[in-house]
């Protein structure tokens, strides 16, 4: 169970040929990611085209990682259904990369731990009760 809530800025996605981009927050809930984004117009920076959020179940993620490179650094969300990231800019199918600013490093890679202790977690759990409650065999 994720037990304190960590927040990290990201950008989604460049929309409209670049003359928009999608900047959000991913934040860790206890029941899921809670990803907040908005959209705004790049070449001035001060027209707000719309902002949405949406709720990520644990049981929904099929991973997360963290990649990081020389200049750009990135969290990969694998969702187990098309459902889950529906409507979100830069989604491509079941998978999400959010780019991560340099000095927030420390914190995606925290996040990402985070994450990925829950759904071990949930997947021992998952492990447990089928061993308690083990399925009957036909005669």
């Amino acid at each position: 169970m994720v037990t304190s809530e960590i927040s990290l800025p990201v950008h989604l996605a460049q929309l409209f040929l670049g003359l928009a981009q999608a900047l959000g927050i991913l934040k860790t809930r206890l029941h899921g990611l809670s990803l907040e984004w908005e959209i705004k117009e790049s070449v001035f920076k001060t027209w707000k085209l719309g902002s949405s959020e949406t709720h990520i179940p644990y049981s929904d993620l099929s991973s997360i990682d963290f990649e990081a490179g020389w200049l750009k650094h990135w969290i990969t969300l694998r969702t187990g259904n098309l459902r889950a990231l529906h409507g979100i800019p830069g989604s491509a199918g079941c998978e999400l990369r959010l780019r991560v600013a340099r000095r927030d490093k420390a914190a995606a890679r925290e996040l990402v731990s985070a994450v990925n202790l829950e759904l071990q977690s949930q997947s021992m759990q998952k492990m447990i009760q089928q061993l308690e409650n083990p399925p009957r065999l036909l005669p």
